[in-house]
């Protein structure tokens, strides 16, 4: 890791801000052209029109709808260029070796690294594979960049002397047996006599052949050096049934694994990086994205050995969480203690990561810009933290946890606030349960002081403080809190009787409309219920609410003057806008716009969406948590009218303090009529409030809002029940 005395100005100088070059453009056109020749029908004219249209700007522009090997071009370009020192000796001689090849070899190798990378027998390779590809409006599978028949024994000859394949890797029968489909396998079994073969599943035939390949390994020292064993004739047998493989080295892979994890600046560890990138540029074709400047930031890992680090934690995560994903099936308890015993293990190799990071840069990032903290291996590593912190309580370590908590809690750390709540409230049950009451009463007093607390679980502390200070005497020392004190009481309930027709575990239940004979969903029964009475509605939960938020708050969403933010062209939101760090980058303009809106309660909410809305819906512009089609423009505007800046202020700010944490929980239903608006939380027969409803059905009636709950309660059968003897 660099210390302090770096002189960070030389990075920033090779590379940040990337532009459409002449020679990009080129490429772009040649790339079209190609694609063009092979398939008239694509809209390339479209793309070099668009590309003229941004010769004179300073906007980054992705070429939309080129081949894939266009698009894997693009990104070697980009990080070779912009993030060199990222890059090994053997990194380069991939990178020449790929960029030296001719465009068929080059399709063929970007073709075989979207697969999965194993040993691929060329005789079941199909190049026209279709790909999935995320159509907002169908379920549609394209077949996209089908590789010209050409001759493939060429191909890969080209590509085995570039050192990016390796042809007919050596295998042992085990290894073949494992790649033979079903019909191979059977064939196989008849021949040796394998009892029953015909009823057994593909892993039960590949243990048979396996135990007769080793008993007839048991007897292949019999034969002269002249003659072949039966474990040779069986081999060659199996080969000539396999028939040709290839495999790409490990080395090659994970090299472009790195590039496009460089590239796309990812923060989970993908399964493929490459599927996620080849899908966005085909969706690219469908959908608008907002205008902005992009700026790469070269210093975002100063060093390799920070890329690699970091690599590492991602990887790290993602085999702890698939670990704990497995709990659920787990078949007895002793199989559950041993998969959180493994968690547990692999957590633990994070606490010196993430020590050494606090003690390395205790300003989050060498380069002085908090956001790219979140791309170190300290700051990666508290999610994992979190999760540790969990197994050690669920395992009675609780002075361990509050150890964890403890560091996890540190005021002068930069990029941990977010789920600060969930970390003082569990300090607290520890302590509790540690029989610390006096000190868990502190730490809850100290909970309320803390600003970066999410309003959401600011009331789950304050009732846990309440009971410690009751149980020690101490109510009148608790601090007080300026959260939403309405009670649900005060909220008016709709009571509606409904049969229920449907109900399963898993699945939502289906209830009986009376007045339509539909068997319908709750919501829906709520939906009809409103419409009765002159009601317009949506069952929106809460795209109302981020919808709202989106567009009021378009400008700085998309404010490109924040570094590091922007990194790709097909990004809907800033990179950060789930952090801390999307409101200190912004702090000057978001605290502008909420006083705006405070200051101007009637008009400035209605200008601000009728102006987004008329540049943006024609074109459905991409934006998070805005949906268009959610409501008309019509609707939208009179949906809008019914709150005022001060309440959308109210309502934002929670957003702006932590979007991820805040965007669940929004009631369910959202109605109107002229002036006359609702938000209405709807709950079927023996269903309960959640801690993030409760949360947002207190804040809007703190606000000023109108929020409703509406409840199905079966018809009464005029019998009583018995209560059951215990």
């Amino acid at each position: 890791m660099l210390g302090k005395q770096m002189d960070i100005r030389g990075f920033f100088a090779a590379a940040s801000t990337r532009t459409t070059s002449k020679e990009a453009e080129a490429e772009a056109e040649e790339a079209a052209a190609a694609d063009h020749e092979r398939d008239p029908n694509n809209k390339h004219l479209e793309q070099l029109e668009h590309l003229e249209e941004n010769n004179n700007t300073n906007k980054t522009v992705q070429p939309k709808g080129v081949s894939y090997s266009a698009q894997w071009t693009a990104v070697v370009a980009a990080v070779t260029a912009d993030e060199p020192h990222l890059l090994s000796d053997s990194d380069n001689n991939s990178i020449s070796a790929f960029s030296a090849l001719s465009p068929p070899a080059a399709d063929a190798f970007v073709r075989l690294m979207l697969r999965k990378h194993k040993v691929e027998r060329v005789r079941r390779l199909a190049w026209d594979d279709r790909l999935a590809t995320e159509d907002a409006n169908s379920d549609k599978v394209d077949k996209v960049d089908k590789l010209d028949k050409v001759d493939t024994q060429a191909l890969f000859a080209e590509l085995a002397a570039a050192k990016l394949l390796v042809l007919d890797p050596p295998l042992d029968s085990t290894q073949i047996l494992q790649l033979l489909v079903r019909d191979e396998l059977l064939d196989l079994a008849k021949q040796y006599k394998i009892p029953k073969h015909s009823s057994l599943s593909v892993p039960a035939l590949q243990a048979a052949l396996m135990d007769n390949l080793a008993s007839i390994s048991q007897f292949s020292f019999s034969f002269s050096s002249a003659q072949k064993s039966p474990s040779d004739i069986l081999l060659g047998k199996l080969k000539n049934i396999l028939g040709p493989c290839i495999y790409i080295p490990d080395h090659v892979v994970e090299t472009f694994y790195r590039l496009f994890i460089i590239y796309n600046r990812e923060r989970e560890w993908p399964e493929n990086p490459f599927l996620p990138h080849i899908r966005t540029n085909l969706k690219a074709n469908r959908l608008v994205y907002n205008k902005y400047q992009i700026h790469r930031i070269s210093i975002t890992w100063p060093t390799r050995q920070d890329l690699l680090d970091y690599i590492s934690v991602l990887k790290l995560q993602h085999e702890v969480e698939s670990l704990l994903a497995t709990i659920t099936s787990a078949t007895s308890p002793q199989d559950r203690e041993n998969i959180e015993n493994s968690a547990i293990t692999l957590s633990e190799t994070c606490i010196p990561i993430f020590k050494n990071w606090v003690a390395e840069q205790p300003d989050g990032h060498v380069s002085g810009i908090p956001w790219l903290a979140t791309f170190t291996a300290g700051m990666k590593s508290t999610p994992i933290l979190k999760h540790l912190i969990l197994l050690y309580t669920r395992h009675g370590k609780d002075v361990e946890a509050c150890n964890i908590i403890t560091l996890l809690l540190d005021r002068k750390l930069i990029g941990v606030r977010r789920g600060r709540g969930d970390l003082w409230d569990t300090y607290m049950k520890a302590l509790v349960r540690l029989g610390k009451h006096a000190e868990a009463f502190e730490i809850g007093c100290e909970a309320l002081r803390d600003s970066a607390v999410e309003f959401g679980r600011r009331r789950e502390i304050e009732n846990r403080l309440v009971k410690l200070g009751n149980k020690l005497g101490r109510k009148d020392k608790i601090v007080a809190v300026d959260s939403c004190a309405a009670t649900l009481d005060k909220i008016h309930t709709r009571v509606v009787e409904a049969k229920k027709t449907f109900s399963a575990t898993g699945r939502k239940a289906l209830y009986l409309d009376v007045a339509t004979g539909e068997d319908m969903e709750v919501e829906q029964l709520a939906l009809r219920e409103f419409e009765r009475i002159g009601f317009k509605g949506v069952h929106a939960e809460n795209s109302v609410i981020t919808t709202l938020f989106g567009i009021l708050f378009w400008d700085i969403l998309f404010d490109d003057t924040v570094p590091g933010v922007f990194t790709t062209p097909f990004q809907d939101a800033p990179m950060d806008l789930s952090t801390e760090f999307f409101y200190t980058a912004r702090k000057a303009a978001i605290d502008q716009r909420l006083s705006e809106l405070v200051a101007n309660p009637e008009t400035l909410h209605m200008e601000i969406i009728s102006r987004i809305d008329e540049q943006h819906r024609p074109t459905v512009t991409q934006c998070r948590g805005v949906y268009w089609n959610l409501f008309s423009r019509d609707d939208l505007v009179q949906v809008a009218s019914c709150f005022n800046g001060v309440q959308l202020a109210r309502i934002c700010d929670g957003f702006i303090q932590s979007y991820g944490a805040h965007s669940g929980g929004v009631p369910d239903l959202c109605v109107w009529r002229d002036r006359e608006l609702k938000l209405v939380e709807v709950k079927g027969e023996g269903d309960h409030l959640s801690h993030s409803q409760i949360m947002w059905l207190d804040l809007f009636t703190s606000c000023g809002v109108c929020v409703e709950l509406f409840k199905v309660q079966l018809p009464s059968t005029g019998v009583s029940k018995r209560k059951r003897k215990k």
